[in-house]
């Protein structure tokens, strides 16, 4: 997902035109829009970060997990100082009231989301971008997923941050998160 945007920015300059419709419908500011997504879901990671990174390695097959632990450990051991790292599973909460706070500090990171999608009451759709999605509305129900699929009990109490615009943005993202995609010919030219 990081590198996501400069190759979404590519891929709509190479396939631009009407065959090929933009993944940023608003130019610049779907763009703008985009970037302040990207960033904005740092700071709900980052509240729930000690929940969601130990359930990532979770559902990881045994090498992925044995990759993620060697990888990830020792970055959250500078982050977390206090907390002996042997294993990712050392940064979950331990007690009901850890973990109830991380479901409301979520919750009041999330809820920034829930302001952008109502638009102050001006957005027609249940997506960033209005009745359609963007690339914006993409990186956000991706972001979501990343942490859904991990913690499905835990997103369910999320979900609902603010004034219901988020949960509305992933049930209408569904579609294309779940989706195999959309085939697509066209002539390459021999060399």
């Amino acid at each position: 997902m990081n590198d996501s945007l400069p190759i979404a920015l590519h891929l709509d300059k190479a396939f631009s035109g009407p065959e090929y419709p933009s993944v940023f419908p608003h130019g610049q500011t779907s763009v703008a829009l985009a970037l302040a997504t990207e960033r904005l879901f740092g700071t709900v990671v980052g509240k729930c970060a000690t929940l969601l990174f130990p359930s990532v390695a979770d559902i990881l097959d045994e090498r992925g997990a044995e990759y993620f632990e060697r990888t990830r450990v020792p970055r959250f051991q500078q982050r977390y100082p206090d907390i002996t790292l042997t294993k990712m599973a050392d940064l979950k909460p331990k007690t009901q009231e850890e973990l109830d706070k991380i479901v409301e500090e979520t919750k009041g990171a999330l809820a920034v989301f829930d302001d952008l999608l109502a638009g102050g009451g001006e957005n027609k759709g249940p997506f960033l971008e209005g009745e359609k999605p963007g690339f914006a509305d993409v990186m956000l129900a991706a972001h979501m997923a990343w942490m859904e699929r991990p913690l499905p009990e835990f997103f369910a109490k999320i979900l609902d941050a603010g004034n219901g615009s988020v949960r509305k943005h992933w049930e209408a993202s569904q579609g294309f998160l779940n989706a195999q995609g959309e085939t697509k010919e066209w002539e390459v030219a021999k060399i």
